[in-house]
């Protein structure tokens, strides 16, 4: 994977909330579905694609990459991920 391209990120990040919304909108699937995809996204789907673009870049060692799974651990790197604004290297 390319995560370390801002513009593959967001496609990574954000076309699967665009096919689960154009579904739903669809009424191609139930509410137990989407609830359940909602949730399988942002508790496992966006911490991993979201730590593999931190390791990409460089900003996390790879044995940091399962503390993404912790609610809110990298809310300090949101400028970096999403803005590209750089952040001091954690060792």
């Amino acid at each position: 994977m390319k995560l370390h391209k801002k513009i593959i990120y967001y496609v990574y990040i954000f076309s699967p909330m665009l096919i689960l919304m154009s579904i739903s909108m669809a009424h191609l699937m139930d509410s137990v579905t989407f609830t359940v995809s909602i949730f399988s996204y942002g508790f496992i789907y966006h911490p991993w694609i979201s730590g593999k673009r931190l390791v990409a870049l460089g900003v996390i060692p790879p044995s940091k990459l399962i503390c993404n799974f912790i609610p809110f651990w990298n809310k300090r790197y949101f400028d970096y991920l999403f803005l590209g604004t750089s952040v001091s290297k954690e060792v």
